[in-house]
């Protein structure tokens, strides 16, 4: 690996685009689906995102998710794990998260595309940036929807809408990085693509990271849920059971 001298430390340079193939959404996906009978059909799972440099706030984040480990079943990121898309960024976040007692998957933001980033993610985390996860009655379908940064269709419209039409689960969730009735990413046609797409196969949450501050509104019949970064001081926890999906923001 290419290394940078200064003032007798030796440094790994920024540009550098290749890191161990660790694939942790891959094995994460595999644990979390053992995990399942360790749960009845009511259960929780904990959303984080735009952890950045935040890693202090992040710590904090992961003692409390940790303190009540038996409750949830598993923590979702949905991308900026980084500032840059740079190797030491990515070390550093998952020296943090990997402090976690419970599986976790990241999707990929927007910041995380950037220099080499989309690489070192996909050695990280595994070359898929769409995903699909049952868990019990819930079907969580996670996709790159970076369509700026992305050299990749951004969001692959067919696979969210095969993903949603092959599933007999009782709720279906979307999550992305950005939000997805962003009019300064998407077009209006683009919008309305997505939001057929929820109506017609009832979707019951979206979700999504990008803007900091945390809230909640509607994404045509839909709940949509901005996570927030962790400088606010919250973070998600989503309740499942049969009957529906509700949320909390959680102070931590």
């Amino acid at each position: 690996m290419i290394a940078l001298v200064s003032c007798g430390e030796l440094n790994l340079s920024p540009y550098i685009a290749e890191t161990n193939n660790r694939k942790l959404n891959n094995k994460n996906l595999v644990e979390i689906t053992n995990r399942e009978s360790s749960f009845t059909n009511s259960f929780k799972v904990a959303v984080i995102s735009d952890t950045h440099d935040y890693y202090k706030e992040l710590e904090e984040q992961i003692s409390y998710i940790n303190s009540r480990k038996n409750e949830i079943a598993f923590v979702i990121h949905t991308g900026d794990a980084t500032n840059l898309g740079m190797i030491q960024e990515y070390d550093l976040f998952l020296d943090e998260l990997e402090e976690l007692d419970i599986p976790f998957l990241v999707l990929i933001g927007n910041h995380d595309m950037l220099s080499n980033g989309t690489i070192l993610f996909k050695q990280l985390f595994g070359n898929d940036l769409n995903f699909t996860l049952d868990f019990k009655q819930t079907r969580f379908i996670m996709f790159n929807n970076n369509n700026w940064e992305s050299s990749e269709t951004a969001p692959n419209i067919n696979y969210i809408e095969d993903q949603l039409s092959s599933s007999s689960q009782t709720h279906n969730l979307l999550l992305g990085h950005v939000q997805f009735d962003d009019s300064v990413r998407y077009s209006d046609a683009e919008i309305e693509e997505m939001e057929n797409l929820v109506t017609t196969y009832s979707v019951s949450h979206v979700i999504n990271g990008h803007n900091h501050n945390p809230g909640s509104g509607s994404f045509s019949n839909a709940t949509r849920l901005t996570v927030g970064s962790p400088p606010k001081g919250k973070l998600i926890i989503l309740s499942i059971d049969d009957s529906g999906v509700t949320h909390e923001f959680i102070n931590f």
